[in-house]
Formats: C-alpha cells, structure tokens, sequence
C-alpha cells in the first residue's frame, strides 16, 4: 500500500485504556504515514502512583497532558505529521490536545476546568450510538488538525492483555487499574473528531482502517 498526505489531519492521537494496543497501533501507524511516533510520557512520580496501585488525579495528569500539547504543536507549526499515544480518557483532557490546533484554541475554552454538563457514556454498557458509527458505510472525512482513533472494546479482552503484559514486566501499569480507567472513560457523541475502531482486530487491520477512513490509503 502506498500513503499520500491527508489535509487538514496533522497528529494522530490513538487513545483508550490501558491493553488496548496504543503502542502497536500507534507504531504501525506512524510507519506507514511516514511520521514520528510518540508514547509514554507519564512523569517518574506519575509511574510510581500506577505501580502502587493509585489512580492518577486531575492535577497528576495536568502536567503530562500539557506536555503533549506542546509536542504536538511543536509539529503542527512545522506543517508535520504525527502519531501520539494517549489514553485521553476524559473529555476535557481531549480538548486540551485538541488546543495543540490553534483554531480550535480559539474558539473554545480549553482550561483544564471541567465546565461541561454533557452525559458521560459509559463505554461498556451504552454501546447503542458507537455500535452506529461502526456500521455507517459512508467514510467521514475528519477536517481537524488533531483527530483521535479510539481502540473500543470489551473489559475483559483489556484486562487479559495488561495481565499478560504485567507478568512479563513489560508495563508499569498494574491490572487492578484497569477498572478505574474504564470509569473514567468518558465519551460523547458530539465529538466529531473521534474515528471508533475495535481493538480486538489485528493491528495490521486496525492501521488499514484509520487509513482509509483518513483517506490517506490509495490503490497502487
């Protein structure tokens, strides 16, 4: 397959909870849109709080998430590509990525105070109006800077992987934290920017599928 410039979309942010294969999405992803890929930037404090089983607050995840906003726009001023991964688990920790497009920044209010009275979806029980975005046959183009790629899924296929992942060492994330997460998770149905793949696809699949929603896949 070959990969052409998409308008408009400059950074991939690939989010959901922790097993649902960011990382090797996110890594594919970049490879195939030619384009840096970034993971994992959680403070040593941040780290040490999911080792020991704490749930990350607001205020912990303040700092990380600024971070990243201006990595990202770091690479939209240089009219670059890029490919992040992130949990983004809440609305508001969405917008402040999205501010990282300074068109969005101006239009909207993108403190980290959560002003919103919009209804939390709970991924895992009301699945009525995600199952719908699976089934639309017609692809939506995405016109904003930065675009999410929610990997949606089932707890327990999550929670297999992570456990798997914590035996072998290669994550600092415990399992136990994988319910907490799942609480926060909010989503919303006016949030346009958001493309929903399942995760339980092979990673090979779910990159071809972002990129033909992105219109970035072409026939040769």
């Amino acid at each position: 397959m070959s990969t052409s410039t998409a308008p408009g979309q400059q950074a991939m942010v690939i989010m959901g909870v922790s097993g649902a294969g960011k990382t090797t999405v996110g890594v594919l992803l970049a490879r195939a849109m030619k384009c840096r890929f970034y993971d994992d930037f959680h403070s040593l404090e941040n780290k040490e709080k999911m080792q020991k089983m704490i749930p990350l607050t607001d205020e912990d995840r303040l700092p990380w998430l600024e971070t990243l906003r201006e990595l990202l726009i770091d690479h939209i001023i240089r009219g670059e590509q890029v490919v992040l991964a992130c949990s983004a688990l809440r609305r508001i920790y969405r917008d402040i990525l999205r501010s990282a497009d300074l068109d969005f920044a101006m239009q909207n209010d993108s403190s980290f105070e959560d002003k919103s009275n919009r209804t939390k979806k709970d991924a895992t029980k009301n699945l009525s109006w995600i199952d719908e975005k699976f089934n639309v046959p017609d692809v939506k183009s995405y016109d904003r800077k930065v675009v999410f790629i929610y990997l949606h899924g089932i707890t327990e296929l999550f929670a297999a992987r992570v456990e798997t992942r914590h035996k072998k060492g290669l994550h600092y994330m415990p399992p136990t934290l994988l319910e907490s997460q799942m609480d926060t998770l909010e989503l919303t149905e006016d949030e346009d920017d958001i493309m929903i793949v399942t995760a339980a696809l092979q990673p090979e699949n779910i990159v071809k599928t972002v990129l033909c929603k992105l219109f970035l896949l072409k026939k040769e």
